[in-house]
């Protein structure tokens, strides 16, 4: 994590001298360490209060409405990415000083190995922002000068402003590391921000799904899980650091900057960037509008449902746009604990279960019996449930949790000496009678994604973009083959993993009006059904091009809302009947 670590340190002593700033996440499908877009999003605002939010150029643009046809039209798809984006970053970066956009992995990785498509550098040429290139220079020195220009010379439509060299050893290993910079005439025109020594108690710790979050720095008792699971075990360990040791690591990267960095320089830098922006995008874009509007529980007249989102340190991960999407469709967003609310909020339309880290809480959520039983009878009472990754996995009936143990599997015949993973079992919602597991092994590509028949929340044919990132699988489960009538087994999505010869595979459960599957959904990159798409499914009344995700997540929670149904009694002389309305 040691670009992370540069960036929070940066980010912290700007923060001290320019005053507000704005944080953004370029993404890349292919980053190892894709969650640390939710990880640093926590760090990050515990030094601003503003929401940390995604910038993806695959992501954000519109899922392709006719796959199989030469209609198709990547002109279009990235004229609209590029309006997304620069949409975004205007709403997000009102009123800053300054913005920081930390891309992922390297700045040229993307969703594949020819185009930069959903890579950093494509975020820097849609904002005609200059790039900081942060080398890790631990074992090398005059290779850094060979990078930096292979790096400006490989897109030459990319603004290489600046490079830091991060991990030096001493100030002999700097100063080779500058001379040889320096010495490239080739080289001239990109800044030398400077070397940041590597300092072991400045460091932010990893784990198997990006960076340990804020919280556990600073809580012990953030995961009470004990030792039953290996990933467990670094993320309590990493919890026994006291909130004053987390501000002090803070503190010490400010300073590291401070005294290692050229931070006026990177700041005029900064500075240079165009900021003649389109203030105004295409017709067709319906990107969120710049009204600010990304609060949650703000009164409204425009308010029409209220949907409970779950938020803590077990459901964390979200889509910051999604949940603005939602309030500006008219949704009041309740939040709630699955670790700490004994009850559903009241009167609620739906429920929007994020990702986040539900095997490090299970113990504590399966202790949250009431809770458990009360999301159980919203589902069995056909109230809209919509589940990514995490909260998937939390509605099915149990996770096998890994220990740290080991053991022998068999006696001295065939497979005698292998070891097998010892799992603790812990009972979650219920909804689906499926259980998950976690594995140590990541499953993680983009999407496109086409809403079949079955689906219960969004209509039939229509495509949206997203992404799965996941250490755990479905287990076989018979009960899922005929014994349970209620589980709808016809999958709701059809999936198109964006890898090499991928064809389109059955993702998803359903029951009633409650979906789940591992994918992270981006709303606003829906495209209406149209028959040229394949199959012919169409959404049964014309569906406005400009509606999203959410506009169809609110009239569905709306149309399905427990709370809403009526039971009208007659005590007529012939009979008392109940009427469902």
């Amino acid at each position: 994590a040691g670009r992370s670590e540069f960036e929070k340190g940066k980010f912290r002593q700007q923060l001290e001298r320019q005053g507000e700033m704005s944080e953004m996440k370029g993404q890349s499908r292919k980053d190892e360490h894709q969650r640390e877009e939710y990880e640093e999003e926590g760090s990050k605002q515990k030094m601003n209060p503003r929401k940390c939010v995604n910038l993806d150029g695959w992501m954000m643009g519109k899922a392709d409405a006719y796959p199989n046809s030469e209609s198709s039209s990547t002109t279009t798809t990235t004229t609209y990415s590029r309006n997304a984006i620069v949409s975004c970053y205007n709403r997000h970066s009102h009123g800053a000083d300054i913005s920081i956009i930390e891309g992922c992995m390297g700045l040229h990785d993307a969703r594949d190995g020819i185009s930069d498509s959903g890579s950093t550098a494509q975020i820097a040429k849609y904002l005609s922002a200059p790039v900081i290139l942060t080398i890790d220079g631990k074992s090398m020195a005059r290779s850094v000068a060979a990078m930096i220009l292979g790096y400006k010379m490989f897109d030459p439509g990319v603004n290489l402003g600046g490079v830091v060299v991060n991990k030096v050893g001493g100030s002999v290993h700097g100063q080779w590391i500058r001379d040889a910079v320096a010495g490239d005439e080739r080289l001239d025109g990109v800044l030398f921000a400077g070397c940041v020594p590597l300092d072991e108690c400045a460091i932010v710790k990893e784990r198997y799904l990006g960076l340990t979050m804020p919280h556990e720095h600073g809580n012990a008792d953030s995961n009470e899980n004990g030792s039953e699971n290996d990933h467990e075990i670094s993320a309590l360990a990493e919890s026994n650091v006291k909130s004053s040791e987390v501000e002090d690591r803070y503190v010490r990267l400010a300073a590291l900057m401070e005294h290692h960095l050229a931070l006026d320089d990177i700041i005029r830098l900064a500075k240079s960037s165009i900021s003649a922006l389109p203030a105004k995008i295409a017709a067709t874009d319906t990107a969120i509008p710049m009204d600010q509007s990304t609060r949650i529980n703000a009164s409204s007249s425009a308010l029409r449902c209220r949907i409970a989102v779950a938020q803590d340190v077990a459901f964390c991960f979200y889509y910051q746009d999604n949940l603005s999407m939602l309030h500006n469709k008219g949704a009041e967003l309740i939040p709630f604990s699955p670790l700490h609310s004994n009850r559903l909020p009241e009167n609620i339309d739906g429920i929007y279960m994020g990702g986040g880290y539900p095997e490090l809480h299970a113990k504590r959520l399966e202790e949250n019996e009431s809770l458990r039983a009360d999301i159980k009878s919203f589902s069995d009472a056909g109230g809209v449930i919509y589940a990514e990754c995490g909260g998937f996995m939390y509605l099915t009936n149990q996770i096998l949790v890994r220990n740290d143990q080991h053991e022998q599997k068999g006696d001295g015949g065939e497979g005698d000496g292998e070891m097998r993973d010892v799992y603790t079992a812990r009972n979650m919602c219920g909804v689906f009678p499926i259980t998950i597991r976690m594995t140590p092994h990541v499953k993680m590509y983009y999407a496109e994604a086409v809403f079949t028949s079955s689906n219960p929340i969004f209509p039939t044919g229509g495509r949206a973009r997203g992404q799965r990132y996941h250490y755990s699988e479905v287990m076989e489960d018979d009960n899922i083959k005929g014994e349970n009538a209620n589980v709808n087994i016809s999958l709701p999505l059809s999936v198109t993993p964006q890898l090499p010869g991928a064809k389109p595979q059955g993702e998803g459960y359903i029951v009633k009006n409650t979906m789940a599957s591992y994918f992270h959904l981006y709303f606003a990159s829906f495209v209406n059904a149209n028959p040229a798409a394949g199959g012919g499914a169409t959404h049964t009344d014309p569906v406005p091009d400009t509606l999203t995700l959410a506009d169809h997540f609110v009239e569905s929670a709306i149309a399905h809302s427990p709370y809403r149904k009526a039971y009208v009694v007659s005590f007529a002389s012939t009979a008392t009947e109940i009427i469902y309305a």
